[in-house]
């Protein structure tokens, strides 16, 4: 349970549905896709979760003392040697799929899946990067989406509307750095949504919270997605809300 607790499982959820929403959209919802889905991703969420736990020992006994006595509950070296376990299981999964499913379309998906997985927080660290941390974290939302996606369908039957999906998670991604300015300036990073949030304009902020829902508008206008996807505009109060909460932030 210290485990399961220290990998944050629960985010095993982001994945899941977005796997199990392409498979639907695809025509192949069956109950046992979920079955099939649920250890993949519940051993990916550990594997990212538990890399970023041993990266960011340092800004975390800053920014997250909670988390901290967790990790020390557990013990680095013994999180290290998990987060290498299930790095190597998640590319197992992928190579027996691939042994299964023989779709080179879907094994390529998998396959930059699994490399901005280990990047993220090690290796090229695009955490550390201004915006290379919005980039790796906008495919770790689309990349499961097109890992289900491929299992029956094909790159260009891809429905446009995954664009508004990847300018969501883009627009709001940076909300992770708002706590964590005093760790991330030890290591010498400086969030990009921490500093359109932090200017004396709340225009800038407005506009990045607000782009899916422009960008949804947009698509249903040109008839690229359906209308039902205006029922999106119901989250836009939300989004000005959590503006505003975020201007008022003091500490």
């Amino acid at each position: 349970m210290l485990l399961l607790r220290v990998g944050s499982i629960r985010f095993s959820a982001f994945y899941l549905a977005a796997f199990y929403t392409a498979l639907a959209a695809t025509g192949h919802g069956e109950w046992h896709w979920l079955a099939l889905g649920l250890p993949l991703w519940w051993v990916k969420c550990l594997a990212i979760e538990l890399t970023n736990r041993y990266a960011d020992r340092i800004e975390d006994a800053v920014n997250r003392q909670e988390r901290t006595a967790l990790c020390e509950a557990l013990g680095y070296p013994a999180i290290r040697r998990a987060a290498i376990v299930c790095n190597v299981l998640v590319l197992a999964f992928y190579l027996a799929w691939f042994a299964q499913w023989q779709r080179p379309q879907l094994f390529a998906v998998q396959l930059v899946s699994w490399v901005v997985m280990w990047n993220y927080s090690v290796g090229l660290r695009f955490k550390a990067r201004r915006l290379g941390v919005l980039v790796a974290l906008t495919g770790t939302f689309i990349l499961p989406f097109l890992c289900g996606w491929m299992i029956y369908g094909e790159f260009s039957q891809v429905p446009p509307i995954i664009l508004v999906m990847l300018v969501f998670v883009f627009s709001l991604s940076g909300i992770k750095d708002i706590t964590d300015v005093e760790g991330d300036a030890q290591r010498g990073y400086r969030s990009f949504f921490v500093d359109v949030a932090s200017r004396r304009s709340a225009l800038r902020l407005l506009l990045l919270l607000g782009s899916p829902y422009l960008f949804t508008v947009a698509f249903v206008a040109l008839g690229l997605a359906p209308v039902r996807f205006l029922a999106l505009a119901a989250f836009a109060p939300l989004s000005l809300l959590f503006a505003s909460l975020v201007r008022g932030a003091r500490t």
